[in-house]
């Protein structure tokens, strides 16, 4: 039987359809800004809310035509809906208006989901993997092994969230300032310095593996891609002196500029700056300077199933 599963993120909404065997069938992904200026009253604005419901309403028209429906459609909320004050008043508007259940995942539970995720399709490693997901509204990080997890944790670190915070405009152009990146920059090692404070019983090595729209965006700039092509950036990997060279590249340019260097992404022309700056410091903070990039995540846990993990 086919399933699907809905990552109602904070930045972008996703759907994934797989087919009996977990070969994907479908894959989409619609920018909603459901977090936008949530930081700044606590409230999902009505219209990313009525933007969501479309887009949902969209997904479900897609999973129809696909043979899926019921119990076979997972969906997930992340940090916007999580943090909003009005995020469980939208989840009922959308179950009352299309029937499509939402479970809200707390911080832990969507580091375990991503984790599972994020090793689908990436070659057996001998040790633990620490894997890591910058969202819009939040950043995750969890570490362990197949089947059995042994740390996870949600930061506020979402890059839509910290360019918000940090990285306005300095002009009518879209630029942004030097000053703001140290401030992010600084914000992020107080943020993470529960991570460093936490005992590392880890025995072997370790690796590095980040999801997202950051971390594809990346290695997608990296690479010189003119468009989106996941399955030749699933499992590349990506340097943290590699991501330093691309900051230093697309931070004195306008809006403009920075759209024209990611023509694959433009929605993140605001955002990349920062989430390149927090998947840096995450990854040296853990003691690595190179992390994997994979194309899977939250949806692919979501898919498989995080409920037989042992924390």
């Amino acid at each position: 039987m086919r399933r699907a599963a809905i990552d109602i993120g904070s930045h972008s909404f996703l759907l994934t359809i797989v087919d009996e065997w977990g070969d994907v069938v479908w894959d989409e992904r619609h920018v909603v800004a459901l977090g936008k200026d949530v930081g700044n009253d606590g409230s999902l604005r009505a219209d990313r809310m009525t933007r969501g419901m479309n887009v949902l309403r969209t997904f479900l028209k897609t999973c129809e035509a696909h043979n899926v429906g019921g119990s076979a459609i997972h969906a997930c909320a992340t940090s916007a809906v999580r943090r909003a004050r009005n995020g469980e008043e939208w989840v009922s508007d959308v179950l009352g208006e299309l029937g499509l259940s939402i479970s809200i995942a707390t911080g832990a539970e969507e580091a375990s989901l991503t984790f599972v995720g994020s090793l689908h399709g990436l070659p057996a490693f001998d040790g633990e993997t620490w894997a890591i997901d910058i969202g819009g509204g939040s950043a995750e990080i969890a570490r362990g092994r197949p089947g059995c997890l042994s740390y996870a944790v949600s930061t506020p670190l979402g890059a839509a969230r910290q360019a918000e915070l940090h990285l306005p405009a300095v002009d009518d152009a879209g630029r942004v300032s030097a000053d703001g990146m140290n401030s992010l920059e600084a914000n992020a090692a107080i943020a993470l310095e529960a991570l460093t404070a936490t005992p590392q019983t880890t025995l072997g090595p370790t690796r590095c593996v980040a999801v997202g729209g950051t971390a594809t965006s990346l290695l997608a700039l990296h690479l010189g891609h003119r468009r989106y092509r996941g399955a030749s950036l699933h499992g590349g990997i990506l340097s943290t002196q590699a991501i330093g060279g691309m900051v230093q590249r697309l931070l004195p340019l306008n809006r403009a500029e920075r759209i024209a260097c990611i023509p694959f992404a433009p929605d993140r022309a605001d955002t990349l700056l920062a989430g390149a700056a927090i998947l840096t410091a995450i990854v040296r903070t853990l003691g690595h300077a190179e992390v994997i990039i994979s194309t899977r995540g939250l949806r692919f846990g979501m898919l498989v199933g995080a409920k037989d993990l042992d924390h």
